[in-house]
């Protein structure tokens, strides 16, 4: 099984986020949140992919801290909404 069959996207892929993820989500693993760093709809590059039982964190390039990857899909199924 690789990264994008558990969370729809892999290293290097241009993803966006499309809303922000609840204080239970960022609390969940350890994530860190993400209103200060990310703006909703701009696209970014995931440089790396922690995979875990009950969550997925990933890390974008150029920004600090480790997301919940719930609130992030591809950047292309994103722009054919």
């Amino acid at each position: 099984m690789n990264n994008k069959d558990v969370v729809g996207f892999d290293l290097y892929d241009l993803v966006v986020m499309t809303q922000y993820p609840s204080e239970h989500q960022i609390r969940r693993g350890g994530c860190d949140d993400p209103k200060r760093k990310v703006e909703l709809n701009k696209p970014y590059y995931v440089e790396k992919i922690e995979i875990h039982s009950w969550h997925t964190k990933i890390k974008l390039k150029d920004i600090n801290g480790m997301f919940n990857s719930v609130s992030f899909q591809l950047y292309k199924d994103h722009q054919l909404k």
